[in-house]
């Protein structure tokens, strides 16, 4: 063997038992990392990232002599010519702790790693499809009418926003039934282990909204001083001379509203073993919190022009007391296949006249003959019984 080929298996080797150290450190690593994060820890993990991530966005509030101005950068760092906004990272932040709860949770109903990812991409692109196509459609007058390519690309231009979750929760479940399908498993199961894991999401990407100074309520009243303090009111300073001033801050009472949902559907986690109820429950929390906030935002639209009831309330109106009997009947069965929509068949106005000419029993000697050799033989068979009871029992008091 040549001194080059000596050295080249030399070098091989060398390659080899380094891979091989490194699977050997990463499969450690990942059976330390899988014993400590047990699912109650990743449970106070994310949340702990959760506000983590919340104070991080308010440690950048900018305060210029007592009085918000613009409250918040919403570029929060430049790499080279590209900006990157507030909007993204607590987006991006929010889905991640997401998946990694999900993935943790998952575990329970028999999804590994990889089957928690596959369903996350799955599930995100059909969900901000949805999304906007929800937001196009409440908003169709500012789309239409369509007569260029640019009018085009604006149905579609996310990037200068424009998604509203009544859409998003649509298009998750159905990227959730398309990924049961493909990996046979129990829908209900999936998408309930997912509703803990997309309400904590909720309410940490309600907080993108901050920065980008969107989703607020009305003018808050004079006098009302405690609304005239972060975060329970908000300063509009970047939306026109109409808007400058304290208004409602309508996406932090949604947050303080999803994160107590997640605490209540915990308590529901453990209280069911069918984990299809958590996705009813979700659903019923969720639409009550969104009626409930969107009576006083700003930019609720309307059904009418004009004013009166918003397309979210209405929506709202509708899913939540649909969600709360069907969790009620899926939380008690664990299925919803109890539930029937077959036609009752029709009751006749009159029930039929009794036939006047049928013979009596009385009248029909036939069956009152049979009716007394029947009481006759049940009699015989009670005195049989007596007679045993009476032998036996006497017997045993004579021993």
């Amino acid at each position: 063997m040549s001194e080059n080929q000596t050295e080249s298996n030399d070098k091989k080797s060398k390659t080899a038992a380094f891979f091989d150290a490194v699977k050997t450190a990463a499969k450690k690593a990942g059976d330390a990392v899988k014993r400590f994060y047990t699912e109650k820890k990743a449970i106070a993990i994310s949340i702990s990232a959760a506000l983590a991530l919340l104070w991080l966005v308010l440690f950048s509030i900018r305060v210029n002599n007592g009085v918000p101005d613009n409250m918040i950068d919403p570029v929060a760092i430049t790499v080279g010519p590209f900006p990157i906004r507030w909007y993204g990272i607590i987006i991006v932040g929010a889905m991640l702790l997401a998946l990694a709860l999900f993935v943790k949770m998952s575990k329970s109903i028999g999804l590994n790693d990889e089957d928690g990812i596959t369903m996350f991409l799955i599930c995100v692109p059909i969900g901000i499809l949805c999304a906007r196509i929800g937001y196009v459609l409440v908003h169709l007058s500012s789309y239409t009418p369509v007569n260029s390519l640019e009018d085009v690309i604006s149905l579609f231009a996310i990037w200068d926003g424009g998604v509203t979750i009544m859409g998003g929760i649509p298009g998750g479940i159905i990227g959730v039934l398309i990924f049961a399908k493909k990996r046979k498993v129990k829908f209900f199961d999936v998408v309930g282990t997912a509703a803990i894991p997309l309400l904590l999401a909720q309410a940490i990407g309600r907080w993108c909204n901050f920065p980008n100074q969107e989703v607020y309520g009305g003018f808050v009243p004079e006098g009302l001083k405690f609304f005239e303090t972060f975060p329970f009111g908000v300063f509009i300073a970047d939306k026109g001379p109409t808007e400058y001033g304290w208004h409602y801050a309508t996406f932090f009472y949604e947050s303080i509203l999803s994160f107590i949902g997640v605490a209540l559907l915990l308590i529901l986690y453990k209280k069911t073993k069918y984990r299809g109820t958590m996705i009813f429950g979700y659903l019923a929390w969720y639409f009550l919190s969104r009626a409930l906030v969107e009576s006083i935002r700003a930019d609720a639209v309307p059904i009418v022009e004009g004013g009166g009831l918003s397309w979210g309330v209405l929506l709202s109106l509708i899913v939540f007391p649909i969600a709360v009997a069907l969790g009620v009947i899926y939380y008690q069965n664990g299925s919803l296949k109890r539930l029937s929509f077959k036609r009752l068949p029709e009751l006749p106005e009159t029930l039929p006249a009794a036939d006047e000419s049928a013979p009596s029993a009385e009248q029909n000697p036939e069956a009152e003959a049979r009716a007394e050799e029947r009481k006759v033989k049940e009699k015989s068979e009670t005195s049989k019984i007596s007679d045993y009871n009476k032998k036996y029992y006497g017997n045993k008091k004579k021993k």
